[in-house]
């Protein structure tokens, strides 16, 4: 099994919550704007906005597994392939953002 196998850019919410289940120190990471956070959020999760991303994004560990995600899945895959340009091969997006989590996994994450 390749890298890109093991690590594709995108997973489905069902395969993070399999993850998270199985790995609950795996860095999922929302890169929403603070104002999008008081309308919901996933509990867990860490945070850096996208426009402080090229600013504390190198700070994190490269070697970590990391989820990013967002409203419906754009952002957080802009995100990815950004760690991944910084040399971290343990980076995925979460399919959908948020509002997929919500409606697939967590019922209580309000949508918005």
């Amino acid at each position: 099994m390749t890298h890109q196998q093991k690590y594709p850019l995108e997973l489905s919410p069902q395969e993070l919550q399999e993850l998270w289940v199985n790995n609950p120190t795996l860095l999922v990471l929302d890169v929403r704007e603070k104002a999008e956070l008081l309308l919901s959020s996933i509990q867990g999760t860490s945070h850096i906005p996208m426009n402080e991303l090229t600013l504390k994004g190198p700070l994190l560990n490269p070697k970590s597994h990391i989820i990013t995600l967002c409203h419906h899945g754009y952002r957080s895959l802009q995100a990815a392939l950004y760690f991944r340009e910084l040399g971290f091969t343990k980076v995925q997006s979460l399919k959908g953002g948020i509002d997929a989590w919500s409606r697939l996994i967590d019922s209580s994450v309000p949508l918005y």
